[in-house]
């Protein structure tokens, strides 16, 4: 990564930033070294953390796999909530199944099996 030019920024303007931190194999003896630069790039980038295989073809999909602490996806808008108990209980209406309340069945009508006047 070089800085040649220097970059005026204008004030209103939100931009992403992205900063490299290190470069690294994949080998055991590299794993502490690997741990300390995701724990130093997670921390000012709010719990995001974005590692790019630079051994894949720039086309290649996965080539840079974002990772989040977040329960939130950036590029979808969805958040989910922290978990809590309440969610796996089916005494509460968090963790109810939506479609059978928790009954495990569904109160439905079979048109099939309806008499006519």
């Amino acid at each position: 990564l070089q800085l040649t030019e220097p970059h005026t920024l204008k004030k209103q303007t939100k931009l992403p930033i992205a900063v490299a931190i290190d470069r690294s194999s994949v080998r055991e003896s590299d794993k502490r070294r690997r741990t300390d630069s995701v724990e130093k790039a997670r921390t000012p980038a709010g719990g995001m953390v974005v590692l790019e295989f630079v051994d894949l073809p720039g086309d290649e999909p996965g080539r840079g796999r974002m990772f989040s602490e977040r329960l939130d996806c950036p590029y979808d808008d969805v958040y989910f909530e922290e978990l809590e108990p309440r969610f796996f209980s089916f005494n509460s209406p968090f963790g109810a199944c939506p479609d059978c309340s928790c009954l495990g069945n569904r109160m439905e009508v079979d048109p099939e099996l309806v008499i006519p006047d």
